[in-house]
């Protein structure tokens, strides 16, 4: 059996209950990063204080008074005495004793030179006139050559060759050309032929033919029997609702 709540009293005001219980009271943590903030911040505040009285006394600049030109002068003459002047020398390089022994030997040999132009010039003696002017037997008179004369002969060039030669290249390559040529075209006949006969076959697969229907649409053998399986029997279900009311 079912049994329900009671209905509650709705005329009896709510009036809540006072809570005796203390209340938690929050206690301070005590952090060691508490402590070293105030050292830094103690260590910064110096550190600023310092820095703030370097700036006021640099600020506050005490200049030292000017000295008399007369006092100025007389220290300076008490304690230091005049230095003599500095005196240049010459350098002494090695460079300048070679420029000098090269000048000398230049000089040498330039005026060695001047003094065989001057005698060669001095002495001058002129040749003996030819023979051939006052005697005439001396006279020069060619001879008959005992070499056979030179036989004419074909002349081949080298411009003759290297065409025969460029023509049997060209030909050459021509053969070449038209074999390469020949084999393409009977590839791309084979191939075309391959091509059609693929064409044809996959028209032949392509053609659609239907299957006969089998006899069994028209001459069923297939007989409906009853069933031996027992009949389902209900039971009833374990709600819990059966058993709460049983507990009751």
């Amino acid at each position: 059996e079912l049994q329900g709540n009671p209905m509650p009293d709705f005329s009896r005001t709510f009036v809540p209950k006072h809570d005796k219980s203390r209340l938690t009271e929050p206690a301070p943590f005590v952090l060691k990063s508490d402590a070293r903030g105030s050292e830094k911040e103690k260590e910064f505040a110096a550190k600023l204080d310092k820095q703030l009285r370097e700036e006021e006394e640099a600020r506050n600049v005490k200049a030292n008074p000017i000295r008399h030109s007369f006092d100025m002068n007389h220290s300076h003459s008490s304690h230091h005495e005049p230095r003599p002047l500095t005196e240049t020398k010459p350098f002494n390089l090695k460079s300048d004793v070679r420029h000098e022994v090269f000048q000398s030997q230049f000089q040498d040999k330039v005026s060695q030179e001047h003094e065989e132009e001057a005698g060669r010039f001095s002495s001058f003696h002129a040749r003996k006139a030819p023979r051939t002017t006052s005697d005439r037997k001396s006279v020069f008179a060619p001879q008959r050559s005992s070499q056979p004369l030179t036989e004419v002969q074909n002349v081949e060039f080298n411009v003759d060759r290297r065409m025969k030669q460029r023509a049997e290249f060209d030909s050459r390559v021509a053969e070449k050309r038209a074999s390469l040529d020949a084999r393409r075209r009977d590839e791309e006949e084979r191939r075309h032929e391959e091509e059609e006969e693929e064409t044809r076959e996959l028209r032949k697969r392509l053609v659609i033919k239907a299957k006969p229907v089998p006899s069994s649409v028209y001459q069923s053998s297939f007989e409906v029997s009853r069933s031996t399986q027992p009949l389902t029997e209900p039971t009833s279900p374990q709600l819990r609702v059966n058993t709460r009311g049983a507990r009751r």
